[in-house]
């Protein structure tokens, strides 16, 4: 058993999950200390997607335990917990309207207000995504797919989360983008480019070969995640509306585990 530890970011201790008689998560215990970058490995329906929808909240175990940043996570505090979590889907569902409207929406929101500043910020973490600022003009329904997943990426940076979840970051990207991105140790990823830590010559090969930046930039953190914002940013109003009797039923539409009916747990 792992004791709740506040140094933690979060907590898992000895879940397990069962689908119609099958086994997804067998005594899965893990620990994530903050700052630390996890990467989850494994075929199609292993369960990766299932885990992170137990930190959110939205998968309840049949035995085990969730903690989050210290505190046991129940169905009476999930609400405040994700609150402290950016979530993005492996095909971000970013509503309607331009990119600007959609990345600006989340700071209209009472949850989310002390945190507008942060738009300040969005030409700088744009260009690092390699992302045109006339992009903000665009129709987010006219985006490619790995756009839309970048534009998720950018969001989920300007919300400040201090956990970020995401369901495979690199599938809807293209060929130009993954070159980008290198991976190494014991974790790869289909068309990214892999190297040896004792051998860095082509990721410094690749960087010399980039056009780099016209003056310093600030550091920062590139964090990723969005999602479930567009719900809390009016979750009293939903709370009003089932004490008032207006809402009477709720419909939850699953990631890549509710496409499959037998692993839909609604």
């Amino acid at each position: 058993m792992i004791a709740a530890d506040s140094e933690m970011a979060v907590q898992l201790n000895k879940l397990n999950i069962v689908f119609d008689g099958q086994q997804v998560l067998k005594d899965l215990s893990l620990s994530v200390s903050h700052g630390d970058k996890v990467t989850l490995t494994g075929p199609s329906g292993s369960g990766k997607s299932t885990v992170l929808r137990c930190i959110l909240g939205l998968v309840l175990p049949d035995s085990g335990t969730i903690t989050i940043l210290g505190e046991p996570v129940t169905r009476h505090n999930i609400w405040q917990k994700r609150r402290h979590i950016a979530y993005v889907a492996q095909e971000p569902d970013l509503g309607a309207g331009s990119v600007k409207e959609v990345i600006e929406t989340p700071f209209t929101y009472r949850a989310n207000a002390r945190l507008r500043d942060n738009l300040a910020r969005l030409p700088a973490i744009m260009e690092r995504f390699n992302l045109p600022q006339s992009l903000l003009d665009k129709q987010i329904t006219r985006l490619s797919g790995g756009e839309k997943q970048r534009i998720a990426l950018v969001l989920a940076i300007l919300l400040d989360r201090a956990i970020v979840l995401i369901d495979e970051a690199s599938s809807a990207l293209d060929t130009k983008n993954k070159q980008n991105i290198f991976t190494t140790g014991t974790v790869g990823w289909p068309g990214v480019p892999h190297v040896n830590k004792n051998n860095l010559a082509p990721l410094i090969e690749r960087a010399l070969g980039l056009p780099g930046y016209t003056e310093d930039k600030p550091d920062m953190e590139v964090l990723v995640g969005f999602g479930h914002q567009t719900l809390l940013g009016v979750a009293d109003k939903i709370v009003a509306g089932v004490k008032d009797g207006a809402i009477g039923h709720f419909f939850l539409v699953g990631g890549c585990d509710g496409v499959k009916k037998s692993r839909n747990r609604t």
